[in-house]
């Protein structure tokens, strides 16, 4: 149960805005290649951080819990191994040979189209994407025999599978504990160890050896 409060605590502190919300403490960055690629820790009043590295089409991110001894900061990664992500599945049989999926985050609203999902056979290690590039509330395609509906997005987003069989029923309704804005889509979880970074004057500066294999100093913004 800590473990999740953590992480779910950290999620909320990477993706949620407003005057209402909690505002990032101290942002720490680094860019290159013109500013479209970076690494970027965020530190929240709440004990909690974010770490989000890459490339625009490319992103890697984690979040945890910090502490701080003098100069130091120390970071402890969460378990994105043992966070509930998925709160229900409905799957019923309707009538047709396609297949069809919605997707609803926590509070019931329909994000079927920040999800890319696919029918993964893995017999022959085939998958065939749902509707891809639809916005409609629901993904469909034709129903493969002995495929799997997978949820391509949250498998990047937490290194872990989120697989359905679908050799009983067609219709499929998924509600997550996630809110929208904490669905990451084209982010893949960075399944780094627990790290520390030395805090002097604006900047955040590498302990060695460091996991991340930052080679430069993190200023802040």
């Amino acid at each position: 149960m800590i473990k999740k409060m953590i992480f779910l605590s950290c999620l909320l502190a990477a993706f949620l805005h407003g005057g209402a919300q909690e505002r990032p403490y101290q942002t720490y960055s680094y860019s290159s290649i013109s500013g479209l690629c970076g690494h970027t820790i965020t530190l929240h009043k709440n004990g909690t951080y974010v770490y989000m590295s890459g490339c625009e089409a490319n992103q890697y991110y984690n979040c945890g819990t910090w502490t701080t001894k003098r100069d130091t900061i120390h970071f402890q990664p969460a378990d994105n191994k043992t966070i509930p992500v998925v709160q229900q599945v409905t799957a019923t049989r309707v009538p047709g040979d396609s297949i069809y999926l919605t997707v609803l985050n926590k509070n019931d609203a329909n994000v079927t189209q920040w999800i890319s999902a696919a029918q993964w056979l893995p017999r022959i290690g085939v998958i065939y994407r749902l509707n891809e590039y639809d916005t409609a509330p629901v993904k469909s395609d034709i129903r493969k025999e002995g495929s799997f509906i997978t949820l391509i997005t949250l498998n990047r987003m937490f290194a872990r599978s989120f697989d359905y069989p679908a050799d009983t029923a067609n219709h499929f309704v998924i509600k997550l504990h996630l809110s929208e804005d904490q669905i990451v889509t084209r982010g893949r979880w960075d399944n780094i160890p627990a790290f520390s970074l030395i805090k002097h004057r604006d900047s955040l500066k590498e302990v060695i050896p460091h996991p991340l294999a930052i080679k430069y100093v993190l200023e802040k913004k």
